[in-house]
């Protein structure tokens, strides 16, 4: 084997190209064929997540142009989190509601007022919970209290 190296000009019909660069090394012609191969599966898997993500996030906002942030619920008193997010962010119940809470996520999640009025304790993840609005109207922010930076908001009026 000659210590010469080939270069590559990236046009096979030139001398010294790819096409000569594999034909003096069938085997680096076969690793170049798997490479490309491994490139353009990889490529086609990623088109197609990006095509069902976008899919999914349009199903659950609504909407093509929803974006993934937005989470739309359909059952009245029930809020859903999903992607470290609560869906609706704000709620407006009556006194003394009671209200379903549904953790899509894989993470336990817990809906707890900042002023500790009501705490749905965590709910694992894939599994729902239940807590009572408080029955004096206002404006009750809440968090998760394991993952502080997700909030929502309930009024109660």
């Amino acid at each position: 084997m000659s210590n010469e190296r080939v270069r590559s000009t990236g046009h096979p019909d030139q001398e010294g190209g790819l096409e000569t660069a594999f034909a003096e090394n069938p085997a680096r012609a076969a690793a170049g064929r798997w490479r490309l191969m491994a490139i353009l599966l990889a490529a086609l898997i990623a088109t197609v997540g990006v095509a069902l993500g976008y899919a999914s996030a349009a199903a659950s906002t609504g909407g093509a142009g929803g974006g993934t942030s937005a989470i739309s619920t359909n059952l009245q008193n029930t809020v859903v989190i999903k992607n470290f997010a609560y869906g609706p962010a704000t709620m407006t119940v009556a006194p003394g509601t009671k209200i379903t809470v549904v953790n899509q996520d894989r993470a336990p999640h817990t809906m707890t007022a900042v002023n500790k009025s009501f705490d749905t304790g965590t709910i694992a993840g894939g599994q729902r919970g239940e807590m009572t609005a408080p029955t004096t109207p206002g404006t009750y922010p809440y968090i998760c209290a394991m993952h502080p930076s997700m909030t929502g908001t309930l009024i109660v009026k």
